[in-house]
């Protein structure tokens, strides 16, 4: 494995890891929390950014054509079967969601992402990442 590709892989393992550690078990822990709250959307952004980072260095590697857009980055590695569409589906939802919590102009619902976070965001940047490990 490129040392890069491994160095990504453990900067954003250790970034799920720490995100595990400040998660409230609860929205009302979540909402009620100023601190955790700003923490887990830094977290979210971080680990989002870094699994984006990571899905453009395979297809560097692997010589795949590259996006227009790099959030389309999870829709080519789906495309050339390194992850599953469903997956591909996922992450493109986080990243979506990532872009509306930088983007000041937009509003997302607090439940709404806390639900987003809660529920899909570790196990499919874990599913990217055993995905890879697999291919390079």
């Amino acid at each position: 494995m490129e040392q890069r590709v491994e160095q990504k892989i453990n900067e954003i393992q250790d970034y799920l890891e720490e995100f595990g550690t400040i998660m409230p078990a609860s929205f009302e822990e979540y909402n009620s929390d100023l601190l955790k709250k700003a923490a887990c959307e830094r977290y979210f952004e971080k680990i989002m950014s870094s699994a984006e980072s990571l899905a453009l260095m395979i297809l560097r590697n692997k010589q795949l054509p590259f996006p227009e857009a790099d959030s389309a980055a999870y829709l080519v590695l789906s495309e050339n079967m390194i992850i599953e569409s469903e997956l591909s589906q996922k992450l493109s939802e986080l990243e979506q969601m990532r872009k509306i919590i930088l983007n000041p102009d937009e509003f997302i619902e607090d439940a709404e992402l806390y639900g987003l976070i809660n529920e899909k965001l570790i196990s499919s940047v874990s599913e990217l990442l055993e995905a890879i490990k697999m291919v390079e």
